[in-house]
């Protein structure tokens, strides 16, 4: 389950660099780690991404997170699954969370990739399962905010 303190680690890890001569981990002179993830579970995805940007999370860690811009975001995610998706409506987990949550942020607007920032040959198996099976993918990238 990912939760504030391991995304204030994941952090903490991208902000480090190693010394491999000595073994030791220093910190980076600017920010310098990026975060991507991507799921098909819309709720799960918003819920991650939220977690990055949060205040508490930064409270776990001495850096923070923030969305890479899409070049090509999802501007409407239910358009994404009626085109994408398997028979072109929404997942039942999908229909289930926005019955229980009707105001809930959905996993639309900049922050959302369209596509994968990964190369064709970098893709996971669930990711390339997930396009044969018409499975919409939520994806997201994070990269550390500059500290102020």
């Amino acid at each position: 389950m990912v939760t504030e303190e391991l995304i204030g680690l994941a952090c903490e890890l991208l902000s480090t660099r190693k010394n491999h001569k000595e073994g030791t981990r220093t910190r980076a002179s600017s920010s310098s780690g990026h975060l991507f993830f991507q799921t098909k579970c819309e709720d799960v995805a918003v819920h991650i991404k939220n977690l990055c940007l949060s205040e508490a999370a930064s409270n776990t860690s001495t850096c923070t997170f923030e969305c890479v811009p899409s070049p090509d975001p999802v501007l409407d995610v239910d358009l994404r699954y009626e085109q994408e998706g398997k028979g072109g409506v929404r997942p039942q987990r999908v229909e289930k969370w926005i019955k229980a949550m009707p105001e809930a942020e959905r996993a639309e607007g900049s922050c959302w990739w369209s596509s994968s920032c990964l190369p064709l040959l970098g893709r996971a198996e669930t990711e390339v399962q997930c396009e044969f099976e018409s499975t919409v993918v939520h994806r997201c990238l994070m990269r550390q905010k500059d500290p102020k």
